[in-house]
């Protein structure tokens, strides 16, 4: 619920927009007008967010790839691997 919440903060309020949260934990959710399932995202949950709108949160397996990302990219290749 706090994420929902935390999309409206930082703009996230009509279709075609999304953000990402990070803290102790992180979302990476957005907002479209078409209802979908498929492959790296949780969703779409209508009107969880804004009335005639889906919320869609991307996959846990998306977020590791963002931190690998910004660890190769602002910290010199310290991101942990497997």
């Amino acid at each position: 619920m706090d994420g929902f919440v935390g999309l409206l903060g930082i703009g996230v309020d009509q279709a075609g927009k999304g953000g990402l949260m990070t803290g102790s934990s992180h979302l990476l959710m957005g907002l479209t007008e078409e209802t979908f399932q498929g492959t790296g995202v949780f969703g779409t949950f209508p009107d969880a967010v804004i009335n005639d709108l889906n919320m869609v949160e991307g996959e846990q397996n998306f977020h590791r790839f963002y931190i690998e990302l910004v660890c190769d990219e602002l910290l010199s290749g310290f991101a942990p691997r497997n």
